[in-house]
């Protein structure tokens, strides 16, 4: 090659550079706003039962304003709740303070007192898929 070709080469090469490197625009002349930002949100597991010295804050008997009982016992590292006829049903953590049978027949919610203890407790339950759900609390 010779040297006026490798000068014309570079020559073209130095004025088409800052086209090349600059990002592609839209044909149009109309301004394109930036794509919104995904969010990502991480979920941590929650723990599957509680400790024993978590579960001394709520565990226990409480006596729901429809004269029901509500026992809440732990064995094995499992928890357990028995209202009113039911049997003692397992049931999972789903939150904090919030808790559940697989099959929903048990709900509670515990309301902590600010000192860490729990001083109150909603339970919805059924006793009979017919009668539907009952709502008590302590």
């Amino acid at each position: 090659m010779s040297k006026s070709t490798i000068a014309a080469l570079l020559c073209a090469l130095s004025l088409a550079a800052p086209v090349l490197a600059a990002p592609a625009q839209p044909a149009s002349s109309t301004p394109v706003a930036p794509s919104a930002a995904v969010q990502v949100e991480t979920v941590t597991r929650l723990p599957q039962t509680l400790t024993p010295d978590e579960f001394q804050y709520i565990g226990g008997r409480y006596n729901l304003d429809n004269g029901a009982t509500l026992r809440f016992t732990q064995f094995h590292n499992k928890l357990y709740a028995q209202v009113a006829e039911l049997p003692p049903t397992q049931v999972m953590m789903l939150g904090q303070n919030m808790f559940a049978a697989p099959d929903n027949s048990i709900k509670m919610t515990f309301q902590p007192d600010p000192s860490g203890f729990s001083t109150g407790v909603t339970v919805r339950y059924t006793t009979d898929k017919s009668m539907g759900e009952t709502v008590a609390q302590n």
